[in-house]
């Protein structure tokens, strides 16, 4: 259940696991939920809630491509979850960091698209490419809308 996030990893030896309950407009989530230590390259900073059009706090892509590195990654799978919207005819590729394809997602202008990954990346520092293919951007400097970008140990 999305609306749930694990406190702490689970392991195989866990007598119990502490889910956090994550609400849609919860004003203190952040868009990027990544375990461990992250950067993040060709966004804004983060802006929201707006309840007005039910949108939580967004992020928006400015710069094409953008990166998301993570340091100290374990050679375990992840799961990665994005929500994105565009606002013209647009489409998302996700590569890894020797270039591979993981995800290409079509975006319907004007509705959020969720995009989920499974990726086991090879250890150490890893970066993901989010580069956008937009003929017409209605905005240069706002090509597209990210309400959430999670990585996590599975």
């Amino acid at each position: 259940n999305p609306r749930f996030k694990p406190i702490t990893a689970p392991t195989q030896n866990s007598q119990y696991f502490v889910f956090a309950n994550l609400p849609l407009l919860d004003a203190s989530r952040s868009t990027v939920m990544v375990d461990g230590i992250f950067t993040l390259k060709g966004f804004l900073d983060e802006e929201g809630p707006y309840p007005k059009w039910a949108l939580p706090r967004v992020r928006w892509m400015n710069k094409n491509p953008a990166m998301l590195c993570m340091l100290d990654r374990p050679r375990v799978a992840h799961r990665i979850d994005m929500r994105v919207l565009a606002y013209t005819a647009a489409s998302l590729d996700v590569s890894d960091p020797d270039g591979e394809k993981l995800a290409s997602v079509t975006l319907s202008p004007g509705k959020f698209s969720d995009v989920s990954i499974a990726y086991t990346p090879k250890g150490g520092k890893f970066c993901l490419t989010l580069a956008a293919q937009i003929p017409h951007p209605a905005d240069s400097e706002r090509l597209l809308l990210f309400s959430k970008i999670e990585i996590s140990a599975r």
